[in-house]
């Protein structure tokens, strides 16, 4: 269950932490977005960086249970206490109820992005195969039948862009188009032999 909590003036639009106005917690309760805490917030009188940091680590510890928080701007110190506490930062205008179900939305969609992407990774970790320090082996075909919407380049990408990586040898059924060009501009030279019937054995070298 999402928690987000929102800085709001007197008259309930979002406003900047520099203003006194009301730290209030949103929970979706039975479909409807309900206000479960109310923090007043007093404005920093000082511009002294240690006690902006206090001020938004008390602040941070009361919505400690919040996954994300709102205002309307948010930077410097009070940014980075926030986020280091594992909070997601946004910065809105308006009144809640405008773009709570917004939020979610899209923090859900940032969730099933970063799984996905984790899930390739491991689908790829799978099908590495290590010849020797620095050389490595997979089968573009054999990952692409793993997960049919993995293009070529999601794969073959992030050898290019580890160092670790010397020389990765492809088997494949087909060149990547884009393969030739790519590899170069990594600093990587391609050689190409007939492994079998139908199928090719690219080899990436770094130069």
């Amino acid at each position: 269950m999402y928690k987000i909590a929102v800085f709001v003036d007197n008259l309930g639009e979002v406003t900047t932490f520099d203003k006194q106005g009301h730290l209030r917690v949103f929970s979706k309760i039975q479909g409807n977005w309900q206000v479960i805490r109310d923090l007043i917030i007093l404005p920093i009188a000082s511009t002294e960086i240690h006690e902006i940091r206090d001020k938004f680590k008390a602040i941070s510890s009361e919505i400690s249970d919040c996954n994300v928080v709102v205002a309307k701007k948010i930077s410097g110190v009070a940014y980075n206490i926030l986020s280091s506490s594992k909070i997601v930062v946004w910065e809105c205008e308006g009144r809640p109820e405008d773009f709570l179900d917004d939020i979610v939305d899209e923090e859900e969609k940032l969730k099933k992005d970063k799984e996905a992407s984790k899930s390739i990774e491991v689908i790829i970790e799978e099908h590495i195969k290590k010849i020797r320090e620095g050389h490595y082996y997979i089968s573009l075909d054999d990952i692409q039948n793993r997960n049919e919407k993995l293009s070529s380049k999601q794969i073959i990408i992030p050898f290019l862009e580890n160092k670790i990586y010397e020389k990765l040898d492809i088997s494949c059924s087909h060149i990547p188009p884009w393969l030739e060009s790519k590899s170069k501009s990594y600093g990587f030279s391609m050689k190409i032999e007939d492994e079998c019937t139908n199928q090719l054995k690219i080899s990436l070298i770094k130069e």
